[in-house]
């Protein structure tokens, strides 16, 4: 079916200097092998890197996400997960991405808290003040200051230019089964790429049924 020639197209445009950011979709009805093409475009990908240039390829698939901790915090907590563990195997190791790492990964805590008691409030529970504060609260000897998403963007854009992640060239995220998801999540999801994650290096696919969608 010329998968690997779609592959190949779309690892080109993710290492295109001149798009960066981008977002591309990927579109076909279901059973149609988006989920094929995502897995080669990774492959592609994982073939284009070398040792001081990596590429990173983070997987998700909203559809499983569990829509009580919320869907934008769950993709960009695992793209931050994901840069996480290339800082620490940073050969660089320095303070700053480490700092902030902590301090974005603050930011979707409370946001995660205020969707824990949004959604409880909904079910009619009140959430224990233990299951709030302990989202929320900051580490001894931290100040307490990132609260929700406000200037998340800024500092994530500050996280991917730092010394600690100059070896990665790109960070690939692969979005699949959006097209199973409720409108919410999909409108989630595009506004967590778009309003947060859209900074240089980063890059997406979406594969989805556009008509779905």
């Amino acid at each position: 079916l010329s998968f690997d020639a779609v592959a190949e197209t779309l690892a080109d445009a993710l290492l295109d200097a001149r798009l960066d950011p981008v977002a591309l979709g990927l579109s076909g009805s279901w059973g149609s092998g988006k989920t094929t093409v995502l897995g080669l475009v990774a492959q592609e990908l994982d073939r284009r890197k070398t040792d001081d240039q990596k590429i990173l390829v983070v997987q998700t698939d909203p559809w499983r996400y569990d829509p009580a901790t919320g869907v934008k915090e769950s993709l960009i907590a695992e793209v931050l997960t994901a840069l996480g563990r290339e800082v620490a195997a940073s050969a660089t190791k320095t303070d700053k991405a480490q700092n902030l790492l902590a301090r974005l990964g603050k930011r979707i805590d409370w946001a995660k808290a205020l969707k824990l008691a949004a959604t409880s409030s909904l079910m009619f529970q009140i959430p224990s003040v233990g299951s709030i504060v302990d989202l929320v609260k900051p580490a001894e000897g931290e100040d307490d200051e990132p609260r929700g998403l406000e200037a998340f963007r800024d500092e994530f854009a500050e996280l991917m230019a730092s010394e600690d992640l100059k070896h990665l060239i790109a960070v690939v995220v692969l979005v699949d089964d959006l097209d199973r998801c409720l409108p919410e999540t999909v409108v989630d999801s595009l506004e967590a790429i778009r309003l947060f994650l859209a900074v240089p290096k980063m890059s997406f696919v979406i594969a989805a049924d556009e008509e779905r969608v």
